[in-house]
């Protein structure tokens, strides 16, 4: 087999990881009677960003087993926030004009429910540090990994750069669901394009982290912000 089909074998793998854990372990939760059918809100987000906390878990331990097509060769990461800076001022500007289009057309683009969640102040300490350990730590790493680490890296091995960086970004924002596929696709391709440059998987998972990070102390700090983005 070649190295770029074991890629794809793999992403497969860790793929199906990314997809299928998250559900067997909030089923496990309500099997162990720790989450009710009739969960609050606050009880609901905290089950589900336990079962994303230990599937990211899965994902690594999967990519020690089998690593990815990048090394974690390391990067400065000055020289990822100087690339990333310029690009999230453009992307929020597309954003933007994306939010004002899809409302002309009828299509709802709701906030995501932590985000959502995180602004109103009414998540418990505990689901809030799950919240951000999940969003800002655990997503970057395992997206990355999968995405970067095993798709981008498959498709480098018969197509071009280029054309390997915009596939897995269509792939990376159609994952996270259709109303989003579009500005998160954008993103994707950034990681992308970091990886690539650098050979590494680090600058990528830094610059994802960076951006939720951003993205929820923008949320805490000023709530209105979802407000003005995805009015209700």
């Amino acid at each position: 087999m070649s190295p770029a089909a074991l890629l794809g074998m793999r992403f497969l793998c860790a793929f199906a990881i990314l997809a299928i854990a998250p559900y067997v372990f909030l089923d496990l939760q309500v099997q162990l009677g720790w989450l009710s059918s009739t969960a609050n809100a606050a009880s609901s987000i905290e089950a589900s960003m336990l079962a994303w906390l230990l599937t990211c878990a899965l994902v690594v331990a999967f990519a020690w087993w089998q690593p990815p097509g990048l090394p974690w060769r390391p990067v400065r990461a000055r020289s990822v926030v100087i690339a990333y800076l310029p690009f999230v001022f453009a992307w929020i500007a597309v954003l933007l004009a994306y939010l004002f289009v899809a409302r002309e057309w009828g299509l709802e683009v709701p906030a995501q429910r932590e985000l959502r969640q995180l602004a109103a102040g009414t998540l418990p300490t505990a689901s809030c540090w799950l919240v951000v350990l999940g969003v800002t730590v655990a997503a970057p790493v395992a997206e990355e990994l999968v995405f970067r680490g095993y798709l981008q890296n498959a498709l480098l091995g018969g197509v071009s750069p280029r054309v390997a960086i915009a596939i897995s970004a269509v792939v990376f924002g159609a994952v996270h669901q259709l109303p989003y596929a579009v500005p998160v696709g954008l993103l994707g391709a950034f990681f992308g394009w970091l990886a690539v440059r650098h050979g590494s998987l680090w600058p990528a998972v830094i610059a994802h982290a960076l951006h939720n990070t951003t993205t929820v102390v923008v949320t805490v700090l000023w709530p209105q912000s979802l407000d003005l983005l995805y009015p209700r």
